[in-house]
């Protein structure tokens, strides 16, 4: 008898005799020593004897006989079988009776008996409350009745959501008009009047048609003037520039210009931002700047300005951020001007900065 030992070095198995067991041999291929194990006495080996043991049952099949419902052959349906094939035309029968656990379905139900109206019926009948049953008693639990906490919180709900409806209209309305209104940003302009033209005059930060190129009046102010507190207890920046552009009749200064459609602009500017109680205190004062006729709020320069009529000239002032622009405009021989003039020189005008 031979034994069989594995080589140390490559996938070789070594055969040695049994008398090289304890020692050493070596492969013939790899040239590896490979130690051959020796022999254990079977005294020194507990050894306990085995029994051989019985195979597994086979699962027991139930089977059971069905008819084809199509053909009527008797098809052999296992246990655990839902569909069964009808071997001569195929027809898939389902297969009633049995579960996946290969148990039996519940015994199919008995048709009831027709009820004999002699009988007597045995059921316990419900107790009902008559009007004259004084000792009834009622043991069923009462539910809370929810219905009007339900309703008045259903008309909060419909209130609050009328209200919301209604301010998010406005809110719409609001910026539609902002936008497409007069003076909004998205709102058509009218055209520049015939014969007028495009200036531009960026030492006062603006743009604007004028019947012709007008006469300007007025300076930088180096180092600021100007300045300091007002009536209600605010304050307003010193001034950077101050300027007068004016073209026909006569102007802010006193200087007699072309006849026809007579414009003048004047420009303040400031060097820091006018603070906003500063602005609401210089419109209103503006209002009593030129007396002698009413005035009204009109939406111009993406701010709120004051607008008035005195005789034939059209009056229009806005405080912005920083600067106060103050416009009039009047026709020929103290006339009004006409509306596409107005609407032209408005509309058309711009700022630069």
């Amino acid at each position: 008898m031979s034994l069989v030992v594995p080589c140390p070095g490559c996938p070789a198995q070594l055969s040695a005799p049994e008398s090289a067991a304890g020692k050493q041999i070596r492969c013939p291929k790899c040239k590896a020593v490979a130690a051959v194990p020796a022999f254990v006495p079977v005294e020194e080996v507990p050894v306990v004897e085995a029994k051989v043991a019985a195979p597994p049952p086979k699962p027991k099949v139930q089977t059971t006989i069905s008819c084809c419902v199509v053909c009527n052959t008797m098809v052999a349906v296992l246990a655990k079988v839902k569909v069964v094939h009808c071997p001569k035309c195929g027809f898939a029968n389902p297969v009633r009776g049995w579960t996946d656990d290969g148990d039996e379905d519940e015994a199919p139900r008995r048709k009831a008996a027709p009820r004999n109206e002699d009988d007597e019926d045995d059921r316990p009948r419900k107790k009902t409350r008559r009007a004259d049953d004084d000792d009834y008693e009622d043991d069923r639990p009462r539910r809370r009745r929810r219905r009007s906490v339900s309703r008045r919180g259903g008309s909060g709900r419909v209130v609050a959501l009328v209200i919301g409806g209604l301010v998010l209209l406005g809110g719409l309305a609001l910026g539609g008009y902002l936008l497409v209104g007069p003076g909004g940003v998205l709102a058509a302009r009218a055209p520049v009047p015939p014969g007028w033209k495009q200036y531009d005059y960026p030492q006062s930060g603006f743009r604007a048609a004028f019947p012709a190129e007008p006469t300007v009046f007025g300076a930088n102010v180096q180092g600021g003037f100007g300045g300091g507190p007002l009536p209600g207890g605010v304050e307003i920046p010193q001034l950077e520039s101050m300027f007068s552009y004016t073209t026909g009749g006569i102007g802010a200064f006193g200087v007699r210009g072309q006849s026809g459609t007579q414009v003048t602009v004047e420009v303040h500017r400031y060097r820091t931002s006018i603070p906003r109680s500063s602005r609401e205190l210089m419109a209103r004062n503006g209002n009593g700047r030129f007396p002698g006729g009413g005035s009204n709020r009109v939406r111009w320069l993406g701010s709120s300005a004051f607008e008035m009529v005195m005789g034939g000239t059209l009056v229009r002032m806005v405080v912005l951020e920083k600067a106060v622009i103050v416009v009039q405009i009047s026709g020929p021989n103290g006339t009004r001007a006409r509306p596409e003039e107005e609407n032209g020189f408005f509309d058309n005008f711009e700022l630069t900065q």
